[in-house]
């Protein structure tokens, strides 16, 4: 009847009308989608759920690129550290700045020391640990 009333046209739906169908063909089963015919495919319906329901919860607005970095005065006290204590490697800084009270892991410190890089030895040459620094 709604064949008949077109006279031949296309539908032509609005994005909440096409939401809406996607919905409700969630429930229906393929064979009565396919009673459709022509005048909406079962392939049509999918992509519609994929783009207007499904951007419901599409998280990816919300992400953010990575993980905040540690404030400036904590960075400003690894690098001073590493500078009067030369002998020191990235563990031993990791844990005087847990003495004092700072979470912090050994890759974060090579990092800060890595993108400081002035007066400070390179990551390569520094020790890890007491073991590799001749203690």
């Amino acid at each position: 009847m709604l064949r008949e009333m077109l006279g031949g046209k296309r539908l032509r739906f609005t994005d909440e009308q096409r939401r809406r169908l996607a919905l409700k063909a969630q429930a229906l089963s393929a064979c009565t989608l396919k009673d459709l015919g022509p005048l909406i495919t079962s392939d049509t319906l999918c992509r519609w759920f994929r783009k207007y329901a499904g951007a419901k919860y599409d998280g990816s607005g919300q992400r953010r690129p990575g993980r905040p970095p540690k404030p400036q005065y904590i960075r400003d006290l690894v690098v001073r550290l590493a500078k009067e204590n030369t002998s020191w490697g990235y563990t031993k800084l990791r844990d005087v700045k847990f003495t004092l009270g700072h979470k912090i892991g050994r890759t974060t410190v090579r990092r800060i020391l890595a993108e400081h890089r002035t007066g400070v030895l390179p990551p390569g040459v520094r020790p890890r640990n007491w073991s590799r620094s001749g203690f």
